[in-house]
């Protein structure tokens, strides 16, 4: 047994390994244009209390989707099968590269909800530019991350095709051995 090097399974280490098409992607470029579209938009229809509040909304949704990204990451840790995780186990980065995508979602809605909270403490006293991009930094950040809740459905469905595909043929190997038991 290999003693685990503790550092490759922290968030920044995930992250700059991991490749960056896989983060940014359509859910990026989506939150770009939503989230700093809206974002913008938003600042020219509110005051710095009114945006408060509605970061407000962000620390509410974000808090819940760490709760569902994490029970997610722990369901599907407790249920890999073994003989599935020896396949997972075959990637040149093992099974780490499949938990990945878990550690990325996480530690960026971690951010995002130590970012909302310092920007509702701050917000008033910041000069009125650096309040609007911050604002407007945090509502595309919050558009990626709700929209990764999809990709990381994407790629757990994958996951569970791969899977069902794997015991499919597990499966037919067995019928083939029973077939070949009976004919000896």
């Amino acid at each position: 047994m290999t003693r685990l090097d503790r550092r490759k399974f922290g968030f920044w280490y995930i992250f700059f390994e991991y490749r960056k098409s896989h983060l940014v992607g359509k859910e990026g470029i989506s939150a770009l244009i939503i989230g700093g579209g809206g974002g913008i938009e938003v600042l020219q229809l509110t005051s710095v209390s009114q945006r408060i509040a509605i970061t407000g909304d962000f620390l509410t949704l974000i808090s819940a989707l760490v709760g569902v990204v994490l029970a997610g990451f722990a369901l599907v840790v407790a249920f890999l099968s073994d003989s599935y995780t020896l396949q997972l186990q075959k990637n040149p980065k093992g099974v780490r590269a499949f938990f990945a995508p878990f550690m990325i979602n996480i530690g960026i809605d971690v951010g995002l909800l130590i970012g909302v909270v310092a920007y509702r403490s701050v917000a008033p006293f910041l000069p009125h530019f650096l309040e609007n991009a911050v604002f407007v930094i945090l509502a595309i950040v919050f558009i990626f991350a709700a929209l990764n809740i999809t990709a990381l459905t994407r790629t757990v469905m994958a996951h569970g095709v791969t899977r069902a595909e794997l015991i499919t043929m597990d499966q037919l190997e067995r019928q083939l051995n029973d077939s070949d038991a009976k004919n000896e």
